[in-house]
């Protein structure tokens, strides 16, 4: 069956209003500041097989990491061992794929006529999972056991509710218990209603309507963005950048390179130059890393095209198991996200060359974050408060960049 193009719009717009109001659930169900004010978390959807359908929320550098902790759950739970009720998570960045450890990830799956279709994920920062220090990600951690408590791919929620045994282990382990099993039971909440949505909309329009939209979605994402390159001119450009140093040893820079390819309508995306993985904890996952420089390749090319798996089929990464980007187990990740700005900042400027029109000037490259932890006196009940901060952002050949602090 052919789909028509009207019928196309209506059930894509359904399932971006879908994704939407999971994300608002996530945040207005947030006990954290970090998860209720701040936002940082998302909610969305894959396909079956993981495919990244779509993002709610702002941080649409999770994409990547829907696939990968999809995948994983999939390897330890096959789906003819799933159960409708089922919610299942994980925070191990080694297998889930989540950016570091305080990010939990939900994948709740979606069932029609006994069969699973598609999938219901968020990926939700968590205000303390143990560590180091209050708030988890700490300067002096050296390996991923410093990072806090590490979960595999587990079965956290049936028909019959919580699996209380394992909630009971994530609240030992954080020093504010409470907010952090009130955020996790909330960023189920959040799939469970896309679970709800995604059903009543098989029902009205049909299984087979629906997957054809998605498919039709992902479809269309590629060859715009095959399009967008295939305008560029073939060549070759390389940027880089450096951080400080590592947290660790103080004195010696981290070196980030991408060599940008296009070759007709196809990208590639070359990390090997840089430098190896870090003793601090400036390392950044992989699928984080992949995640920013798509982003990075949208906004270079056109920034209305949606992030969905799509993105994925013209570009290809090479990414050597060792680097800052790609680390391998058991290096810290807990403090990534100055190195996941650079990678984008990095792909940014190299990509600024095939298409000027687009570049983007330097921004200030990372946010700040102060973690606060107390004991409050009379009751000596455990508080950790986050402060975020983000730098300036660059301008263009058309506007101005943001200045702020």
């Amino acid at each position: 069956m052919t789909l028509d193009p009207i019928t196309t719009e209506v059930v894509l717009n359904r399932l971006r209003e879908t994704t939407a109001a999971m994300a608002h659930a996530l945040f207005h169900s947030g006990y954290s500041p970090i998860l209720r004010e701040s936002q940082d978390g998302s909610a969305g959807l894959t396909a079956a097989d993981g495919q990244v359908i779509m993002v709610g929320g702002g941080l649409q550098f999770h994409s990547l990491l829907y696939t990968q902790a999809v995948t994983s759950i999939l390897e330890r739970y096959p789906v003819d061992s799933m159960r409708e009720g089922d919610s299942f998570i994980s925070n191990d960045p080694y297998l889930a794929g989540n950016s570091h450890v305080p990010d939990m990830v939900v994948v709740t799956p979606i069932f029609v006529s006994g069969t699973v279709v598609a999938f219901g994920v968020s990926v939700a920062h968590k205000a303390d999972v143990g560590g180091l220090v209050p708030g988890s990600p700490g300067a002096a951690a050296r390996e991923i056991f410093h990072d806090g408590l590490r979960l595999p791919p587990v079965r956290y929620w049936t028909q019959d509710g919580v699996n209380a045994e394992l909630e009971a282990v994530i609240r030992n382990n954080s020093r504010i218990p409470d907010v952090v099993a009130g955020d996790l039971r909330g960023q189920v909440g959040a799939t469970r209603l896309g679970t709800q949505r995604f059903q009543a909309l098989c029902e009205e329009y049909g299984l087979e309507t629906v997957l054809q939209a998605m498919a039709s979605l992902i479809e269309r994402t590629s060859a715009r963005v095959r399009t967008e390159l295939a305008a560029w001119p073939d060549g070759i450009f390389e940027a880089e950048g450096r951080l400080d140093h590592d947290g660790a040893d103080t004195s010696t820079p981290i070196r980030f390179h991408v060599r940008a390819t296009v070759t007709g309508d196809h990208l590639s995306l070359d990390f090997s130059g840089s430098d190896s993985q870090t003793s601090g904890p400036v390392n950044v996952p992989r699928a984080t890393a992949q995640s920013v420089s798509l982003l990075a390749v949208l906004a270079a090319s056109d920034p209305t095209i949606p992030m969905n798996a799509g993105v994925l089929d013209a570009v290809a990464f090479h990414m050597p198991p060792g680097i800052v980007m790609h680390p391998q187990y058991p290096a810290t990740v807990n403090s990534y996200f100055p190195s996941a700005h650079l990678v984008y900042a990095c792909v940014l400027a190299a990509l600024g060359r095939f298409n000027p029109a687009r570049a983007v000037a330097p921004a200030g490259l990372a946010t700040g974050a102060v973690a606060i932890g107390y004991a409050q006196g009379r009751s000596g009940k455990r508080t950790v408060q986050y402060e975020l901060m983000t730098t300036s952002l660059g301008g263009n050949s058309q506007h101005d960049g943001a200045a702020m602090l």
